[in-house]
């Protein structure tokens, strides 16, 4: 048995190992295409003529957009229960982000659902199915966007298959919240049939009624308001954080380019390959502004700006819930 234990440890770390090496890889590809495509002489320029009013402003936008987002999830906990405090909501929604920046396929997610549960006594399995709802809503928002934005920009064609991709997302998040509405009191009671039926299912019944607790607020009707209203904060904020970016860096902003920028790197970072993102998240700012006529140069110092601003507060306030909560 300490024979398999250690097996099983081995493995483990191996795998971990080999998601780091493939994501160092990943990062590696993107700065080396980065190189090739920009001078770095005049990104250093941008990068350093910045305006300090407009970078304030980014950042609160920034904190803003987390602060919806941290209240957007507190809405959608089961409406039967006390909602989880304020602070404590944002603090782990924090920790969570900063996660997914470094570890791969969304931990962070599962993360801030067991933090849920471990310092508020709340259900991990209900938290899990609230961060459900929300990848519903923002597949379904994010649909909404994509069909404002593609009738104003001209895409490479090697793009297609990607837009492609989105708006089956956002067709599979539509349909999702549809089938909630109509079907989860009858799911519950099924699921909740079969664990009384059959005991060696019952914990498994359990967990997932615990499950489906969290999507409720989806067909909640005093809820939803409070839920779309929060969303669309959020991602208001998110399109003018990049607003007020590019007019920090006097650099032609407008609101197409501002949301283009929004759903490139949203798409392109929602599964984490390279460690922190790094690379990557700036080789998507300048696909995005490149599609409005921005230099590569101006589009790289934009997407580190970006880069540092949107993983800088999450960290930094992580480390101040965590610190508090020791």
């Amino acid at each position: 048995m300490a024979f398999l234990s250690i097996l099983r440890q081995w493995q483990g770390e191996r795998r971990w190992l080999w998601r780091l090496v493939f994501g160092l890889v990943v990062a590696a590809v993107a700065i080396v295409v980065l190189a090739r495509q920009v001078q770095w002489e005049v990104a250093l320029v941008h990068l350093r003529d910045v305006r300090p009013g407009w970078v304030v402003a980014t950042v609160a936008c920034v904190l803003t957009t987390n602060i919806a987002k941290a209240l957007r999830w507190r809405w959608l906990f089961p409406a039967d229960r006390d909602p989880p405090p304020r602070w404590d909501t944002f603090g782990a929604l924090m920790v969570g982000q900063t996660l997914n920046f470094m570890l791969p396929l969304r931990a962070g997610d599962l993360s801030r659902a067991l933090l849920m549960g471990r310092y508020r006594q709340a259900s991990t399995a209900a938290a899990v199915g609230t961060i459900g709802a929300e990848k519903v809503i923002d597949l379904s928002i994010m649909g909404l966007m994509v069909a404002l934005v593609l009738p104003s920009v001209i895409l490479p064609a090697w793009m297609g298959s990607a837009d492609r991709g989105v708006t089956v997302g956002a067709l599979v998040g539509m349909v999702a919240w549809l089938g909630i509405l109509l079907t989860l009191p009858h799911f519950q009671r099924a699921v909740a049939a079969l664990g009384e039926r059959f005991q060696a299912l019952r914990l498994l019944s359990r967990l997932l009624l615990r499950f489906l607790e969290g999507l409720t607020a989806l067909r909640h009707t005093r809820r939803v308001p409070y839920v779309l209203g929060w969303s669309a904060l959020a991602w208001g904020c998110a399109i003018l954080t990049n607003y007020l970016l590019l007019r920090a860096l006097g650099l032609p902003a407008t609101w197409l380019s501002s949301l283009l920028v929004v759903l490139i790197i949203q798409g392109g970072i929602s599964v984490p390959l390279a460690p922190g993102q790094i690379g990557v998240f700036e080789a998507l700012a300048v696909l995005a502004l490149s599609l409005t006529g921005i230099s590569a140069e101006a589009a790289l110092a934009f997407g580190i700006w970006l880069h540092l601003i949107v993983m800088g507060i999450p960290i930094l306030s992580s480390l101040w819930w965590l610190g508090r909560r020791a």
